[in-house]
């Protein structure tokens, strides 16, 4: 086989939606024999018009990305639950299934004998859209994780989920009336770490059920691409290749916005940016740090009250402290931020880690689906 298509099946939020187009375009770049189309569920209350445009526009750029935006679902998007979510991507399966039969499989053939011919080599897969594993089970053809956060958060959710399926813990009954200060043993981390910092969504019952339910699906496919890398997480990914439970991982990020954002005067948003540059012109050099606190975080109105007061949320000198930290010139932690923004830059280059990395999982991609072939 000389050509191959995968699928990729991001969630349309920002934060999975950007960096699938990222790595669908670190994919074509590293191998001439890769063309991707990219389907985007139309959910949108997730999606962001002016955004979806501008990804589209910019994964339209290489010839070998398609990039369709599958129609809505006939039925009221009302809800805000995980579990209403999950019911939409399942409910995606049939249109996902019959779109990649008609726009991909048409000019598919199992035969490897032309050059010209393009072979489905599986579907790529957002860590929130495992029901997409049964199309690419249906259609026969091997399926692959992105994971769109780091190794050491994936490392918990195979182990919590080891725990329930293995050894029959009951997670959330074990863990939530843990002191603060209690510190776990957790693989892929080198040292202790508190129960204070686990994510809440590990101690919340509907959204744990979920985590488990997408991470047995994990194990059901050929391998984990992880936006992450060696020089960044290297005792969590060993941690992760070390378990031969796990399928093979590929850390191949860091994957972020794949190229700035085109100014386009009719997208409404155009004044909006150019009043927030030219403030930030405004301001000194080296004056301004962004905070970022995802793509949907936010203060709620009891944080709002209780930030200043309440021993859990960060106070505002805290925060103070720690910019002015950032901001100082000789710094250490600026000096660290300045060395890994070069060690970061260097993982995606020829002969980086993460270069490497994503080479091996495109030959055994390869490999994956003449297996299937046969």
């Amino acid at each position: 086989m000389k050509k191959a298509e995968l699928v990729v099946i991001p969630l349309p939020g920002m934060g999975h939606l950007i960096p699938a187009v990222g790595i669908a375009k670190r994919l074509v770049e590293h191998d001439e024999r890769i063309s991707i189309t990219l389907l985007v569920m139309n959910l949108p209350f997730l999606t962001n018009d002016n955004k979806i445009k501008s990804l589209q526009a910019d994964a339209s750029t290489n010839g070998r990305i398609t990039f369709l935006l599958l129609p809505e679902l006939e039925r009221p998007m009302e809800g805000n639950s995980r579990a209403f979510l999950q019911q939409l991507i399942t409910e995606y399966k049939p249109i996902v299934k019959r779109v990649v039969q008609e726009r991909v499989m048409s000019s598919d053939s199992a035969s490897t004998c032309s050059d010209s011919l393009i072979q489905l080599a599986g579907f790529v897969v957002d860590m929130f859209c495992p029901a997409m594993i049964d199309v690419a089970n249906e259609l026969n053809v091997p399926s692959y994780v992105f994971f769109t956060s780091g190794a050491g958060f994936l490392n918990v959710t195979f182990h919590f989920q080891t725990l329930a399926d293995g050894h029959g813990v009951e997670v959330i009954d074990e863990f939530k009336d843990l002191d603060t200060d209690h510190e776990l043993d957790l693989p892929g981390f080198r040292n202790r770490i508190p129960a204070s910092v686990l994510p809440s969504i590990f101690l919340e019952k509907e959204v744990f059920a979920a985590i488990l339910n997408y991470t047995r699906r994990y194990t059901e496919t050929k391998g984990i691409m992880v936006n992450t890398f060696m020089e960044l997480e290297p005792h969590a990914i060993q941690s992760l290749l070390n378990d031969a439970g796990i399928p093979p991982i590929y850390p191949a990020g860091p994957v972020v916005n794949p190229s700035p954002q085109t100014e386009d005067p009719s997208d409404g948003l155009h004044g909006a940016r150019d009043s927030i540059i030219q403030w930030l012109d405004d301001q000194p050099p080296s004056s301004v740090v962004f905070l970022c606190f995802g793509s949907m975080g936010s203060f709620t109105k009891e944080q709002e009250i209780r930030k200043k007061s309440s021993n859990v949320i960060v106070e505002a000198d805290a925060i103070e402290k720690g910019v002015r930290k950032i901001m100082d010139l000789e710094s250490e932690v600026r000096s660290k931020v300045k060395e890994n923004s070069e060690i970061f830059r260097k993982t995606m280059e020829k002969g980086g880690s993460s270069y490497d990395r994503l080479g091996c999982f495109i030959e055994n991609m390869f490999e994956n689906i003449l297996s299937y072939l046969e």
